[in-house]
């Protein structure tokens, strides 16, 4: 999760992973740009960083900024 927040902040994005997986992303600025099923094509982009560097698991959003609500909710599950 250091890692992920480290580079995810190089691209505009305030990530906040736990070690128990909860993911909580307050600002994005591809939101400005992004529709809603763009935003969800490109996750499973972060799926895959984040199962590359955990070694394997599987990424579910509950909230996401581009579906109006006021910041994303994530949860990863690593295998």
């Amino acid at each position: 999760m250091r890692a992920a927040r480290l580079l995810y902040g190089t691209m505009g994005i305030d990530f906040r992973g736990s070690d128990d997986g909860n993911i909580l992303i307050g600002k994005c600025a591809f939101s400005d740009f992004y529709e809603s099923r763009t935003c969800a094509l490109i996750s499973a982009l972060d799926e895959g960083l984040l199962a590359g560097l955990a070694g394997g698991g599987r990424l579910e959003f509950s909230e996401r900024i581009t579906d109006g609500q006021s910041r994303c909710r994530a949860r990863f599950h690593s295998s």
